[in-house]
């Protein structure tokens, strides 16, 4: 499944969430995965242009991804 609004729930004490460039991670989804009391998101993909840094850095929810695709 994707994270959306709907789905961000099902990480409730979940310290760690891993997402993927299609997942929603909008300032709303950021929030709620905040207050579930989520503190990392690790990507699996080098993009990241569907995170809200800004909204990610004012909540302390730091951000990780793969620096590049091997060969």
């Amino acid at each position: 499944f994707r994270l959306t609004p709907a789905t961000a729930k099902m990480a409730q004490g979940c310290r760690v969430v891993c997402a993927f460039v299609n997942d929603d991670l909008s300032r709303p989804v950021l929030s709620q995965l905040y207050e579930n009391g989520t503190r990392l998101i690790a990507m699996r993909c080098a993009g990241f242009d569907k995170v809200d840094l800004d909204a990610a850095k004012e909540l302390g929810i730091q951000v990780v991804r793969v620096p590049a695709y091997s060969p």
